[in-house]
């Protein structure tokens, strides 16, 4: 499991330098309010590495009541303090190999204290959604969580474009 960590970690850092090194200088300049930290474990903000929940109702068997647990996805969300993000999925196969897949990238712009512009750069699931912004309402629930809706464009014509999906992402963190 530390390898996989290990290894996730690097590539994640390593795709972040990249941008760095090729973003345009205005994207860096809109994101100065995120945040002046040196490394994403130091930040107690929306920057950082996070990894989705889903939820999930079990029955207490002891009570008979209906309770939600959050369980977690391989699926991770880099914020990073240049303005940049990247959500990418995580597969293990049966003998234990993980494959990396960046679903889409990009950059992002804070609207405010709960609203940000996220501007997909290039999407592999859905190229349709390359150079597409999505409006994303989020709440810091507390600092190693986030709760957000994101909406693929109010107004659109495609189905479901004016619907906000819900998410909960727990930040990760050392142990």
């Amino acid at each position: 499991m530390k390898q996989f960590f290990s290894f996730l970690c690097v590539a994640l850092l390593g795709a972040g330098l990249l941008s760095s090194c090729l973003q345009q200088p205005e994207t860096a300049a809109k994101n100065k309010s995120v945040e002046n930290i040196q490394n994403l474990v130091e930040s107690n903000t929306m920057v950082g590495l996070w990894q989705q929940m889903r939820s999930v109702e079990i029955v207490d068997e002891a009570s008979g009541e209906t309770i939600t647990l959050l369980k977690a996805r391989p699926r991770y969300k880099c914020i990073m303090t240049d303005g940049t993000y990247y959500l990418l999925d995580v597969k293990v196969d049966t003998e234990g190999v993980a494959t990396n897949t960046i679903l889409h990238y990009g950059t992002y712009e804070l609207q405010g204290d709960d609203v940000m512009l996220e501007h997909i750069v290039n999407c592999s699931t859905d190229p349709k959604l390359a150079g597409v912004t999505s409006t994303v309402r989020y709440t810091l629930t507390d600092v190693n969580t986030i709760s957000l809706y994101y909406n693929f464009g109010e107004g659109g014509t495609e189905e479901g474009a004016n619907e906000w999906v819900p998410e909960t992402w727990k930040r990760v963190g050392l142990k």
